[in-house]
């Protein structure tokens, strides 16, 4: 799939409907993490070929409920995949107990599917520990292993609550037939300093560095930069051609570092080669 850089605050740039299309083509770009799961839990297999259809209106929707409606329309697009239920909530005795995201009818292996999806961002700072222990958030709110432990410890077990499963009867589903999938897609970052490696996940879904202000001084008085809104994180920056000064943007990423926020930076340097990297409040 190719990727055509388009933002609606870029004044050159297309219309807004564009810049939505790019970021559902950076969703459905953006590698498996692919982290280990139990015998019980299997790998998702998303579709070969999405093809782009407008997933209504967004408005300022969160970067994690983006990616749910880009994951819709993509699978609706297709014909591998029949979507039954999204987003359903288990209610007992009038309250609710949770939801679930997806059950979907696979038309190739004529199963059903429990899937469980999150889009996420994560960096290496193996000060947390080793192996899978070491992926937090940009903002130190996240990290990984509770990410997993909250799917195998809560999530999954919500297809046999017995709310769902008089759902499920009405569809002619057997719930103990129901395959449960994992799809956790997104952007690994490591240290711009350091021998990090990605272990037990998707090294293809490497996306850049991270560093602190001090770094990213040194950096920006040789490149050109730009900072891009949450919202388009997911887009490949290779096409954006809106590059400012790396001067002019140190001020905007001192800002967001003293709101105890960490941007994601696009950079290019001397030699035109583009890339990501996060600057990050908790490193010097």
């Amino acid at each position: 799939m190719s990727l055509v850089f388009a933002n609606a605050y870029f004044r050159r740039m297309d219309p807004c409907s564009h810049r939505i299309q790019r970021q559902w083509e950076g969703f459905w770009n953006s590698p498996d993490m692919a982290p280990p799961v139990s015998g019980e839990i299997k790998p998702f297999e998303p579709p070969e070929f999405p093809i782009f259809s407008k997933p209504g209106d967004l408005g300022n929707i969160p970067l994690g409920k983006r990616a749910e409606k880009f994951f819709v329309s993509g699978i609706e697009s297709g014909s591998r995949y029949k979507m039954v239920a999204q987003n359903i909530q288990l209610i007992e005795e009038g309250v609710t107990r949770g939801e679930i995201d997806f059950i979907l009818k696979d038309q190739l292996k004529n199963e059903y599917v429990h899937l469980e999806l999150a889009y996420k961002l994560y960096l290496c700072d193996e000060r947390e520990g080793q192996g899978l222990e070491c992926w937090i958030g940009p903002n130190r709110r996240d990290r990984l292993v509770d990410k997993l432990e909250k799917m195998h410890s809560r999530q999954f077990p919500k297809l046999y609550h017995p709310g769902l499963a008089s759902l499920l009867e009405t569809q002619k589903i057997d719930v103990r037939r129901v395959v449960q999938a994992l799809y956790i897609p997104g952007q690994l970052f490591t240290p711009f300093y350091g021998d990090a490696s990605i272990s037990n996940l998707n090294s293809q879904a490497w996306a850049g560095t991270f560093m602190g202000m001090s770094d990213f001084k040194k950096m920006a008085q040789r490149s050109e930069c730009f900072v891009p809104q949450k919202q388009d994180w997911m887009i490949d920056p290779h096409y954006c051609s809106c590059w400012k000064t790396g001067t002019r943007v140190i001020p905007e990423v001192e800002e967001k570092l003293s709101q105890s926020r960490s941007p994601m930076v696009w950079i290019k340097d001397r030699n035109n080669v583009v890339s990501r990297c996060f600057v990050v409040f908790w490193k010097s």
